[in-house]
């Protein structure tokens, strides 16, 4: 988490730098801008982050996860899904709000308020940015 937040506070302290030398007029000893020079160099370094990362994975952890039901009558469930498939379907026994295997790991947080079971689930951090889409969904017992 923290090296992919340290890699864009780098890009962007480079994209405002050279934003800030171009905007100055400052120009490389060959006479080209800047921002003349930056986007091939940028483009060249993201392919190579690309293609490393294709080579270089890691163990892709499988969580199975288990989510009691507390002797909630409601409960809320938030799922905040990356890039990848989500499956859903029935398969829990009667005391659980839910149940799976989830490839790459697993945060979430249960909340109980009352009769009121709160859960709130995101893909655990590997590294990569992807917008997360959320799906809730409610539960109520008989």
């Amino acid at each position: 988490m923290y090296r992919n937040q340290l890699l864009w506070g780098v890009i962007l302290l480079l994209v405002g730098g050279l934003l800030l030398g171009d905007a100055m007029g400052l120009k490389l000893p060959n006479g080209m801008s800047l921002m003349g020079i930056f986007w091939p160099i940028i483009l060249l370094f993201a392919g190579i982050w690309v293609i490393l990362g294709v080579f270089v994975r890691g163990k892709i952890e499988v969580q199975d996860v288990s989510i009691d039901l507390q002797n909630a009558h409601t409960a809320n469930l938030r799922i905040r899904h990356g890039a990848g498939e989500l499956k859903v379907h029935s398969g829990a026994n009667a005391t659980e709000l839910m149940r799976g295997l989830f490839t790459g790991g697993l945060d979430y947080k249960v909340n109980r308020n009352g009769d009121i079971l709160e859960v709130r689930s995101d893909p655990q951090e590997n590294g990569l940015i992807f917008p997360c889409s959320d799906l809730t969904v409610s539960w109520i017992g008989m």
